[in-house]
């Protein structure tokens, strides 16, 4: 993904890099780069502000902490204070990244607080991580050990693929129009799954719809509803939603 031309100076300028929550103005954005990669701007539901998510793993790491009930904020695309990264990269002997000769602000992908901990993320595909680019991350571990914040390097090996697919399946069904048939209701009729303990849940929808006279595909939708805004509970990375089994889930 080519970079497109803003200086540092630039985001400075533009009071990038600072705030937090809803004010958060992140350091890169998806507009620094050419189209020829791929970006996400996504409203996050933590902090209810537009994310700048600059690959597809980044866009999968942030669906994760999105949901993650733990979490108070996610800060994306964090600058680290140049005079103290390029002191750092003296002490640790190691290159400071720079740009025609001149050292660049550095950032970390995430800075995420949750509300017993903070963690800094750094998101990169495994086949990336070469010599440099790893020398590049000691900088950044070594500036959020100083400031008393664990440093963790994600790649694609410890995304879930199971657990994605759940979150994408749930994220479009936040504002949905509900069925006539009503919360409480559709609660009661989803306990009659116990009555079909080899059907999946889809298949039992499907069942419902027909002895409720309501579209499949509501009910569905309705049941994303309920699992997006944790009234159906269950463990996202074992089991993918369309396929649970009465025992797999509870209803609260």
């Amino acid at each position: 993904m080519a970079k497109n031309r803003i200086t540092d100076k630039g985001r400075k300028r533009q009071r990038r890099g600072y705030g937090a929550g809803t004010d958060n103005r992140p350091w890169l954005t998806v507009r620094d780069f050419s189209s020829s990669g791929k970006s996400f701007r996504v409203l996050g539901d933590v902090t209810n502000r537009v994310h700048q998510l600059l690959s597809t793993l980044e866009y999968k790491v942030f669906s994760s902490f999105d949901w993650n009930p733990l979490v108070t904020d996610i800060r994306e695309q964090c600058s680290l204070p140049l005079e103290e990264t390029t002191s750092i990269a003296l002490e640790l002997g190691i290159r400071h990244p720079t740009h025609k000769g001149k050292p660049v602000v550095m950032s970390t992908d995430f800075y995420v607080i949750l509300k017993n901990r903070s963690v800094a993320i750094t998101v990169k595909y495994s086949r990336k991580l070469t010599k440099r680019a790893i020398q590049k991350f000691e900088i950044e571990k070594e500036y959020w050990r100083r400031k008393g914040v664990s440093f963790y390097i994600v790649t694609e090996r410890e995304i879930n693929p199971i657990e994605y697919k759940n979150l994408q399946l749930f994220k479009y069904c936040q504002h949905i129009t509900l069925p006539s048939i009503g919360e409480e209701r559709f609660k009661q009729e989803l306990r009659k799954h116990h009555e079909y303990p080899d059907a999946t849940l889809s298949q039992f929808l499907r069942i419902l719809a027909e002895e409720l006279n309501v579209r499949f595909g509501d009910l569905k939708q309705f049941a994303q509803y309920l699992a997006f805004n944790r009234k159906i509970i269950f463990d996202l990375s074992l089991h993918e939603f369309d396929q649970l089994k009465a025992l797999n889930y509870a209803i609260h």
